[in-house]
C-alpha cells in the first residue's frame, strides 16, 4: 500500500534554513521568524496570507505553531508541531495534509 503522499501530488514551493549552532544573539522565535522569510523568498511569495499552513518542530525550546502565526500575522487554516521531529519527518507530514 503506497502512503497518500505518494498518490497525489505534493509540492515543495518554498525552503528556508537558518545555520547551525549557538545564536547567543537570536532566541528561537527570531531564527523561526529568519527561516520563514527564507521560505517565502524562496517560494516567490510576498502576501503570508497566502499560506494555508504552518508546523513547527519544538525541539528544546520550541516555537508553538499558534504564537509563531500570531507574531507574523497570520491565521492560517492549518498548524501543527511535532515534539523532537526532524526535517524530513515533519516534511512528510506537511506532505500528508497537503495529499489528504
Amino acid at each position: 500500500m503506497s502512503q497518500v503522499w505518494q498518490r497525489h501530488e505534493v509540492a515543495i514551493v518554498g525552503v528556508g534554513t537558518t545555520r547551525q549552532g549557538d545564536h547567543p544573539d537570536r532566541d528561537a522565535q527570531l531564527l523561526a521568524l529568519d527561516a520563514f522569510q527564507a521560505a517565502m523568498a524562496d517560494a516567490g511569495i510576498t502576501d503570508r496570507h497566502r499560506i494555508d499552513g504552518v508546523l513547527t518542530s519544538r525541539q528544546l525550546s520550541g516555537i508553538d505553531p499558534v504564537q509563531f502565526c500570531r507574531m507574523v500575522g497570520m491565521n492560517p487554516r492549518v498548524t501543527g508541531d511535532l515534539d523532537y521531529s526532524t526535517g524530513g519527518f515533519l516534511t512528510q507530514y506537511a506532505a500528508m495534509l497537503v495529499a489528504t
